[in-house]
């Protein structure tokens, strides 16, 4: 997984937390960290845009996409802070591309909502 620039600075942590989660639930992960505009491991240029790019390098079934979906979201989720009014307003993307480079899947990453 990629995030880009603007989520790794803040959330680091909680991506570790998210590859660690999917390792428990039995699937490989790793994280490509973003470093002056290119990517440290040689890894593929993502879109600045997308907030989240993950990339699957095999086949998965769709109840697998959805559940790292759900894992993403569960562990990503950012608490909205005073200070950064526009943070809340702002929607976060992910997407998952398969093997072949298709878009398969889609989502958001919302703000935490509890007090």
């Amino acid at each position: 997984m990629a995030p880009n620039r603007a989520e790794w600075e803040p959330s680091r942590d909680q991506y570790d937390g998210f590859v660690s989660a999917l390792k428990e639930a039995g699937l490989g992960a790793w994280l490509q960290e973003p470093r002056d505009g290119q990517y440290a491991q040689g890894g593929v240029v993502t879109d600045p845009l997308i907030d989240l790019t993950i990339f699957l390098w095999e086949q998965v079934r769709e109840e697998t996409i959805g559940a790292i979906v759900a894992l993403a979201i569960e562990n990503l989720r950012r608490r909205a802070t005073r200070g950064r009014r526009w943070r809340r307003k702002r929607v976060r993307r992910g997407v998952i591309y398969g093997p072949d480079g298709e878009v398969l899947r889609t989502f958001e990453l919302p703000e935490n909502t509890d007090p």
